[in-house]
């Protein structure tokens, strides 16, 4: 093969990679306006760990879909999780709340939910919808409310907020 076509080639194949590239990152991209996930300590919930996630509503009103992130292992004992939540303002008022009950295994077979890689599945569940935010500070707590000091199993644990209606459920 001639030099001068092989890098005519060789150029349009790493452009090919480049364009690739770019609408892979930013097909990404979830919208979030927040999102942060944290690990727990041996893999373990426990009753008496609240997670706080701290986030600004930016500069003008918005409304918001509230959304839990969990990773767990086949240790995890049951099915279903349910998991408390309340939303705070800056003057730690509660401007929402309630109970999520999710289930993490299929209730009959056993069989996991969630897409999986190395025995850990990943599943994301709403929370709330069309929540009415003020520009300023939140923090939304999320708590396990299961029947056991301790939960085996959950490897993190996380938060998504995006815009009202934006963000798909798996």
């Amino acid at each position: 093969m001639d030099r001068r076509l092989f890098l005519e080639r060789s150029h349009v194949i790493v452009g090919a990679f480049a364009i690739v590239f770019v609408f892979f990152v930013t097909g990404c991209d979830t919208g979030s306006l927040y999102e942060e996930s944290r690990d727990l300590e041996n893999r373990c919930w426990r009753a008496d760990s609240i997670f706080a996630y701290q986030f600004d509503a930016g500069d003008s009103a918005q409304a918001v879909d509230l959304f839990f992130t969990v990773r767990n292992t086949p240790a995890y004992p049951f099915y279903n999780l349910y998991v408390k939540y309340r939303l705070l303002d800056s003057a730690f008022t509660a401007i929402d709340s309630g109970m999520a009950h999710v289930n993490l295994f299929e209730p009959k077979t056993g069989e996991p939910y969630g897409s999986g890689v190395g025995g850990i599945f990943s599943h994301i569940f709403p929370l709330s919808s069309n929540v009415k935010l003020s520009p300023g500070k939140y923090r939304l707590e999320l708590e396990q409310n299961m029947r056991l000091d301790s939960i085996p199993g959950i490897v993190s644990i996380g938060v998504r907020i995006t815009p009202a209606a934006q963000q798909a459920v798996n």
